[in-house]
């Protein structure tokens, strides 16, 4: 009998709540979003954004090895700049297709976040990468190519 009491109870307590109202202000459980500060973009980074406009060369590193990039940065606009990525082979690697899309660059957070959005020559089998410049100069990008199987890139402008 008692089982069936404590039973009843616990079902009826479970069917109405605790009828208790809470009041205050909700916050993150920051274990549910790490222990890093808040998201926020800054207009900025080490180097303002209308000053990386023009051509830069260099690589980058993915499943098919290493990679010839020349990343083409147009001058900014409200905050972001329009950029195409190309890509093709090198002398270590001429077996790897020249291909190329548009992507947006823009600082959020003071790294230069290169975000893909359309295919320009998509090569079969190539999917397009994004790039975080965690290291940006007047002369040089580099930081990590963001996707499963790429490691990092580095570019330098081109002086022609």
């Amino acid at each position: 009998m008692r089982r069936k009491l404590i039973a009843v109870l616990m079902m009826s307590v479970l069917a109405t709540g605790c009828q208790e109202t809470i009041t205050g202000t909700a916050l993150p459980d920051s274990a549910a979003i790490g222990s890093s500060s808040p998201t926020t973009t800054a207009a900025e980074g080490p180097v303002p954004l209308a000053k990386l406009s023009g051509i830069w060369t260099g690589t980058y590193t993915c499943a098919q090895g290493e990679t010839e990039l020349t990343l083409t940065i147009d001058p900014a606009v409200s905050g972001a700049a329009r950029a195409v990525f190309a890509f093709g082979p090198t002398t270590k690697n001429p077996d790897v297709p020249i291909g190329s899309y548009e992507m947006t660059a823009q600082y959020v957070d003071r790294i230069l976040e290169i975000t893909q959005q359309r295919w320009i020559e998509q090569p079969s089998g190539y999917v397009m990468v994004d790039l975080l410049a965690n290291a940006v100069s007047a002369n040089s990008l580099s930081g990590i190519v963001d996707d499963s199987g790429c490691t990092t890139f580095k570019i330098t402008r081109d002086r022609s």
